[in-house]
């Protein structure tokens, strides 16, 4: 059976990795991007140079959108492809707390976490016999801290979700969540905030995004594994 991934949000940081490590994997990949073009044509032009054998699409589609779904669903029929790995990766990230929160924060964290996720996966779910579906989450959904409300929110929901899809889409298909830690440095911060919150946790050592990469390797060869949470965070979760 042939192997094409799509991966929200491929164009840089964690999706770009991602995106290179599924290619080594030897699937072939619908590369999603909102509007980093350059960004998601270089990566194209670098998987096509170290992967001449695989096939590399391009698809841009803001979720907030509610037509995301019809979009992406008119250019797979187009390509003639089908999907059979769906790696939920595409993030916002935006401050907000108790005081500050708006109708908008919440409406784009949901929709680009909760209610887009659980839309494409529907769609998935219709066009292959059999799958996989990885969400990547966030450890920071173990806490109850407010400085990133909607965010925090948005992915919670996503990680619940996470574990109604696993029971309702079993057994064609398998659903896991990936909970990063301490992975890089966010635009909010700094190298020296992010240093201190590593050494904060219990192995003192950032996981990096080589720990999401081997627990993605993990949950696609594990055919026994469904509604799984994987922690990359050195411990954090547990403080």
């Amino acid at each position: 059976m042939h192997k094409l991934a799509l991966v929200t949000g491929s164009s840089k940081r964690i999706g770009r990795e991602i995106s290179l490590k599924l290619a080594s994997m030897g699937y072939s990949l619908i590369l999603h991007y909102c509007s980093d073009q350059n960004g998601v044509e270089l990566l194209k032009n670098e998987l096509e140079d170290s992967y001449s054998n695989l096939q590399f699409f391009v698809f841009q589609g803001d979720l907030r959108c509610p037509t995301f779904v019809d979009e992406l669903s008119v250019f797979c029929e187009k390509q003639c492809v089908i999907v059979n790995l769906l790696i939920h990766n595409a993030s916002m990230f935006e401050p907000d707390d108790f005081k500050t929160i708006s109708y908008n924060s919440l409406q784009d964290h949901f929709s680009i976490h909760l209610f887009q996720p659980l839309l494409i996966t529907k769609w998935f779910c219709s066009q292959a016999i059999k799958g996989q579906v990885i969400t990547i989450v966030d450890e920071a959904v173990k806490k109850h801290k407010s400085s990133y409300l909607s965010y925090i929110l948005s992915k919670k929901s996503l990680l619940e979700l996470t574990y109604m899809m696993s029971l309702s889409f079993a057994p064609e298909f398998r659903i896991n969540a990936i909970l990063p830690g301490m992975i890089l440095p966010s635009k909010h911060g700094n190298a020296e905030m992010f240093h201190q919150g590593v050494l904060d946790t219990p192995l003192r050592v950032a996981p990096g995004v080589k720990s999401i990469l081997s627990s993605l390797e993990f949950l696609i060869n594990n055919e026994w594994a469904t509604g799984q949470t994987l922690f990359c965070n050195g411990g954090e979760h547990l403080m």
